[in-house]
């Protein structure tokens, strides 16, 4: 019996190297062929004398050449190995091989390979994962078995006997395999096993038998009859152990399924392009979502046809930078549709090369941003929008500053001139309560000019020793006239306060001044209470000022706008009372900057205590100031630029007044030729004027070679807001003084270039000036 099965075992044999599909083979230790069955020809073209003697490495891809010599170093020492290869066909196409291999005798490989390119293929273009491949790599144990219906017997060869002895199966009759076969599977393997049996077909089917641990094991299975008495046929068989290859698909085709849901649901598409052989892959999804479908030379395009011709150039310098070596980032571009609309696209690429940095393979996902964006855009426009908006009302505020500051410095220079000369007490008093209404009128357009200044972030603050003290009462000290011409009591009570502090006079006079001038303001009778304190806070010492009167009273509706911008409280109380509706919004604004806060407690008709809170640091007193003012203009040679013969001399009158010796020039053209020519201290310089304005003419001053480079120049402006006062100082000033002008605000600026304080800053001197 063992002899005939012998024989009939080297027959069965010698008809699978002859008649399989599979590639057998034998390969020297040296890597020459030396035997090779007829499915090599059918598979790859190559002649049996093409093949022969020839070193199997030279048919290798390069990528598979090491991985074939590694696996000829563990079959020398395990006796048996997997192996894996891809080969070059007659025609220059590539195909996968996988199998097993054993040494021979003499050292030799002998080898089953099966042609898996497809399966390959088809593995990486599901799952684009390292899993699959491994996987797919890895090759199951093969071995041969015969049927004999008439004595009922399987017989299996060595290797199969103890591969399915480790999995606990036993399959020696046909009742045992009935009982492991999946049900499933066992009415196409029983038609195939009586097809052979009965009439001598030939066939192959796939079944599962089930493990002594309960798993299921996929086998893959082909047959051939050999005619035996009796009418009857003995079934010859190969199987192989497909299971890892059987989960591994199902394991793809469900991430696949999954990736298809999820590029449905984020409404994308996904394009792979094979570089080192023709391939393109597209998902279901990407003719729908450009709109057409795409020829492998079209991918293979540096810019694909759908891609939108104003983004080609995106798309190609991009493009170009990752064949360089670029980072590959994201891509957002416009595709034409059919139709002729447009859709935004975002487009994500994975770059895979070979070891000489050649492409072989690209893969895009293409995601439709196409709402996202256009929102995008929407927003930069709203963006632009406003921003032009915002240069609209600064130029609007520039001008009326300007138009308005104008004719006012001729009537207020003018009042201040008269005031100079030997009037009657009642023309005095006039004039006096014509620059009250003036100095009104300037309140109004510095509230626009300061809260300018602080919507755009542009006001900085002083750090300076205070006298919080002399602040509080120089303010009372101009309030109180006001207050008692209505017939009301302006109280100071004054707490514990450090003698000097730091921080900024100026704003900290600033708030003084408008809440308590709102107070007189809007309080018909009774009193004004100002009451100063110190507190101990969590973060340190805070100084706190309160402002009570028995005025109108604020509801607690109004309350909660009544620090925004232009508020009131009603509109009546601006006709009644007058004012921008900038002062508290203003205050609000300065003692935020300064760390602190501001809060108002008051219900309608109760009268209102307005109050805000600084943080404090006490420091040492500054160290007291020389000469007065006064004689800081004795002989002093001021240079006046300005062509509007008003303002010309309205500021030569004044500086006569106090000293000066007075040239004028009536534009920029003049002042240059004057500024030159001439020897002087001090230069005013208008800003608009005709021929040449103000700047550029300072320009030309500081760039000649002339001692008039290093002279002082001082602009004269009704252009004040904080933009506009930097671009002075940009182009040479050294300070601006505001119109209309004050004598002694000119003097304190003609005092600073004179002798500038150590520690002020040109923006710091420039806004302070400009106020």
């Amino acid at each position: 019996m063992s002899d005939v099965y012998d024989a009939s075992s080297r027959l069965t044999a010698s008809w699978f190297f002859e008649n399989a599909r599979e590639l057998f083979g034998v390969v020297s230790p040296e890597g020459l062929i030396l035997e090779i069955n007829p499915a090599w020809t059918a598979l790859t073209g190559w002649m049996p004398e093409e093949l022969l003697g020839r070193n199997l490495l030279s048919l290798l891809h390069a990528d598979s050449r090491d991985p074939v010599v590694e696996m000829g170093r563990k079959l020398t020492r395990d006796g048996d190995v997997p192996s894996r290869m891809q080969m070059r066909c007659a025609d220059d196409r590539w195909v996968w091989l996988e199998g097993s291999a054993r040494r021979g005798p003499q050292g030799e490989m002998m080898g089953m390979l099966r042609d898996v390119t497809e399966e390959y293929r088809r593995a990486e273009a599901l799952q684009h994962a390292s899993q699959v491949e491994k996987l797919l790599s890895q090759t199951a144990g093969v071995g041969l078995w015969r049927y004999d219906p008439r004595t009922e017997e399987i017989l299996w060869s060595a290797e199969w006997t103890a591969m399915l002895a480790a999995a606990g199966i036993s399959m020696k009759t046909p009742e045992e395999f009935v009982q492991v076969c999946h049900p499933d599977d066992f009415e196409h393997v029983l038609a195939t096993i009586t097809a052979a049996v009965e009439q001598g077909h030939a066939g192959a089917f796939n079944h599962r038998m089930r493990a002594a641990d309960g798993r299921w094991i996929w086998v893959r299975a082909h047959v051939h009859a050999e005619p035996a008495a009796e009418g009857v046929h003995v079934v010859h068989g190969i199987s192989q152990d497909v299971t890892e290859l059987a989960e591994a698909r199902g394991e793809a085709e469900a991430q696949f399924q999954r990736l298809k849901i999820a590029l449905q649901a984020a409404n994308a598409a996904v394009v792979e392009i094979g570089y080192d052989e023709p391939f393109l892959w597209t998902s279901s999804g990407f003719d729908d979502l450009v709109g057409q479908s795409m020829t492998y030379a079209q991918a293979r395009a540096t810019v694909w046809p759908f891609v939108h011709p104003d983004d080609a150039t995106t798309v190609g310098t991009a493009v170009g930078s990752w064949l360089d070596g670029g980072p590959v980032e994201p891509l957002d571009v416009r595709i034409l549709l059919p139709g002729g609309a447009e859709r935004w696209v975002q487009v994500f690429s994975e770059i895979q090369k070979d070891v000489a940095g050649r492409w072989r393979r690209s893969i895009h996902l293409i995601k439709d941003v196409d709402q996202r964006k256009r929102q995008e855009l929407a927003l930069v426009e709203a963006e632009k929008a406003a921003q032009a908006a915002t240069e609209a009302k600064s130029q609007f505020l520039a001008n009326m500053s300007h138009e308005l500051r104008t004719p006012m410095n001729g009537v207020l220079g003018v009042l201040h001139l008269l005031k100079g000369q030997e009037l009657p007490p009642q023309a005095r008093s006039m004039i006096d309560e014509a620059l009250s209404c003036g100095g009104m009128l300037q309140a109004l357009l510095d509230d626009i000019v300061d809260f300018s200044r602080l919507e755009a972030d542009r006001l900085e603050l002083a750090n300076e020793p205070v006298d919080a003290h002399a602040v509080l009462e120089g303010v009372a000290a101009m309030l109180r006239q006001k207050a008692e011409e209505k017939g009301l009591a302006l109280t100071l009570e004054m707490g514990a306060l450090p003698p000097w502090i730091a921080g900024d006079a100026l704003r900290l006079r600033q708030c003084l001044f408008n809440l308590i001038g709102n107070a007189v303001k809007f309080t018909r009778e009774g009193s004004v209470t100002v009451r100063t304190m110190t507190r101990t806070a969590v973060d340190g010492p805070r100084l706190r000022f309160e402002v009570e009167d028995t005025g109108i009273g604020i509801s607690a509706e109004v309350q909660a706008v009544l620090f925004e911008r232009f508020q009131q409280a009603d509109t009546s109380t601006t006709r009644r009372f007058g004012g921008s509706g900038l002062g508290l919004a203003i205050t609000r604004k300065l003692v935020e900057m300064m760390g602190g806060e501001v809060g108002v407690i008051s219900a309608s008709g109760q009268g209102a205590t307005f109050w805000f809170e600084l943080p404090v640091e006490e420091i040492e007193p500054p160290v007291p100031e020389g000469a007065a003012e006064a004689a800081v203009l004795n002989g002093c040679r001021v240079l006046v630029v300005e062509d509007n013969p008003t303002n010309r001399m309205i500021a030569t009158k004044m500086l006569e007044s106090l000293g000066a010796i007075a040239s004028v020039a009536e534009d920029g053209e003049q002042g240059v030729e004057a500024a030159l020519g001439g020897d002087f201290d001090l230069i005013l310089m208008d800003i608009q004027m005709p021929r040449l304005d103000g700047m550029e003419a300072t320009r030309r001053i500081r760039a000649s070679a002339s001692s008039a480079a290093s002279t002082p120049i001082i602009a004269l402006t009704a252009n004040v807001l904080a933009h506009q006062c930097e671009s002075y100082l940009a182009a040479g000033m050294d300070g601006v003084v505001g119109k209309p002008i004050s004598p002694a605000r000119l003097l304190r600026e003609i005092s600073r270039l004179v002798q500038p304080p150590p520690t002020a800053g040109k923006h710091e001197i420039a806004y302070a000036v400009a106020r």
